[in-house]
């Protein structure tokens, strides 16, 4: 199955439901049948999405962290 806008914006919808969130719950808010989510979910790796967007954001703020404390250091 090749991915399509409609898988994109189901899987950001879910990732934005954030640490609550659940296929049934996408199910309900997209009116898309829990079964038709579920192999959208295996088909298109949504928990290996998650893991990885959640390392990304992670490291980002990470950096930003450390841009401030060194730009905090550096006006002292």
């Amino acid at each position: 199955m090749k991915e399509k806008d409609s898988h994109i914006a189901a899987f950001e919808t879910y990732y934005e439901m954030g640490p609550t969130r659940s296929l049934t719950r996408l199910s309900e808010r997209l009116g898309v049948s829990r079964s038709t989510l579920r192999n959208w979910s295996r088909a298109f790796r949504w928990l290996d999405r998650l893991e990885e967007r959640e390392r990304d954001v992670a490291t980002a703020m990470a950096a930003r962290s450390m841009r401030t404390e060194v730009e905090e250091r550096s006006t002292q």
